[in-house]
């Protein structure tokens, strides 16, 4: 039985749409929770910014940017799978594997 994945992640190489640029592959970006999602009953932590402004609690989350070829070379050292296709789509590399 065979199966497939697809794999979607950052890529370093960003098109020209994209508002970020990477200066290194592993970097912390903003994740923005509206804060109605907020439990208001709880203290925020010190390490959450408060956007009262625009209503949003600002975390900062670890990234890991993929360069060219670097995700296919990690799944090719997985038993079993093999790469099918890969695309770069809206900076993202994206990957077809299927397990063999």
């Amino acid at each position: 039985m065979c199966g497939q994945i697809y794999l979607v992640a950052w890529a370093f190489e960003q098109d020209e749409l994209s508002k970020r640029k990477f200066e290194s592959q592993d970097v912390m970006v903003e994740w923005k929770l509206q804060q109605k999602y907020i439990d208001v009953n709880e203290p925020v932590p010190a390490h959450v910014q408060m956007d009262n402004d625009r209503k949003w609690a600002v975390y900062q989350r670890y990234c890991h940017v993929y360069k060219d070829l670097e995700l296919e070379m990690l799944v090719r050292q997985v038993p079993g799978l093999v790469v099918a296709k890969v695309e770069m789509m809206r900076s993202n590399w994206c990957l077809t594997i299927q397990r063999v």
